[in-house]
């Protein structure tokens, strides 16, 4: 998953994630510009402020995160991804986002740091969950990642 700091293709990602059948991957980055005011709005109040020392931080209503630089944030998120690939011996590994708009915000965002070779070097395919899943279950009314969880795996 990413969140993003607005909503367009050029947006910075303030937080990524990842899931494999067997591990799981997140970290925070901090952004270098500020976060939309729509995006803190809807988001617990996620945002950029400056700490009493004048240090930029990300937080919410709630907390401050522990971030990274976006760089180094993605540097960790390849070798993430190529350990899981080297673990697993998965021949290919697919990147899935629901929805079309993360993966070119990813693909920017990566390219920005110059890191596009190291996650060609790991990453084979992308794929978008929510189309899969608008195509393969038309009778479905919502097709939020929350939602679409619950009815694939329904509590016992």
């Amino acid at each position: 998953y990413l969140e993003l700091c607005e909503g367009s293709f050029a947006s910075e990602i303030y937080q990524i994630g990842a899931k494999t059948s067997t591990s799981e991957f997140s970290s925070y980055f901090l952004p270098k510009g500020s976060i939309d005011w729509g995006v803190t709005k809807h988001v617990h109040g996620m945002k950029v402020a400056r700490d009493s020392s004048g240090k930029r931080q990300l937080v919410n209503k709630t907390k401050t995160f522990d971030t990274v630089d976006s760089r180094d944030g993605f540097k960790k998120f390849i070798a993430w991804i190529k350990e899981e690939k080297e673990i697993g011996k998965y021949d290919k590994v697919i990147l899935i986002a629901h929805g079309d708009t993360d993966m070119p915000a990813f693909l920017n965002n990566v390219a920005r740091d110059d890191l596009i070779k190291d996650l060609k070097s790991c990453v084979d395919y992308f794929a978008d969950s929510l189309k899969y899943f608008q195509t393969n279950f038309k009778d479905w009314d919502k097709y939020r990642i929350v939602l679409i969880y619950q009815r694939i795996f329904p509590k016992r």
